[in-house]
């Protein structure tokens, strides 16, 4: 596909990690994207506000 859509100002333009997405490993890890591996706590043992609030969501 030739369509590049940042040509036409579409896409998003900066890191969504922990403000638009996060990933879950099968083990329950929560990471701020899918491409940096830092636990941000576990979804299965940890409440999501300890998660949500973690150091590196405050960016």
């Amino acid at each position: 596909c030739e369509f590049n859509p940042l040509e036409y100002g579409l896409g998003i333009k900066q890191c969504t990690a922990c403000s638009l997405a996060m990933a879950v490993e099968p083990d329950g890890s929560v990471l701020p994207c899918q491409s940096y591996y830092e636990s941000l706590g576990n979804i299965l043992s940890d409440g999501w506000d300890t998660i949500w609030d973690h150091k590196l969501c405050k960016g």
